[in-house]
């Protein structure tokens, strides 16, 4: 079943517009993802990216990386942790320990979805769903 190229939502084939964010569907693209899943789109997102640009992202800031690759919620949330652990680290100098920890948990993270996407390993397996 075809899906929008915009938001992912699963399409009917003879639709011109999605019904969840109006985006148009061309005729041929419905023709040419045929059953392809949302995941698939998303791999060859990931592989479509630059892996060093998204590690160094993730060195500026955790979490950047994974919303370069295109995984919004986990990046979100490894955003969200990493303000808050910043946030607590002014007030506890010794809370930048965590930080550090979590920061390059962060690029090991993005390094290991960057890698296992280049290898052929299903999407469901490069990381938790978040």
């Amino acid at each position: 079943m075809p899906f929008c190229p915009s938001c992912g939502k699963d399409l009917l084939p003879t639709d011109a517009f999605c019904l969840n964010c109006g985006a148009p569907v061309a005729a041929r693209l419905r023709q040419a993802q045929g059953a392809m899943p949302p995941t698939v789109a998303v791999e060859q997102a990931i592989q479509s990216k630059d892996g060093w640009r998204a590690i160094v992202l993730s060195f500026f800031l955790a979490g950047l990386g994974l919303l370069y690759l295109g995984k919004r919620n986990r990046g979100r949330i490894f955003l969200g942790i990493s303000a808050v652990l910043l946030a607590l680290s002014i007030v506890n100098p010794y809370l930048l320990v965590p930080y550090t920890l979590f920061w390059v948990y962060d690029m090991v993270d993005t390094f290991v979805t960057i890698r296992r996407v280049a290898l052929g390993m299903p999407f469901a397996q490069t990381t938790a769903s978040v």
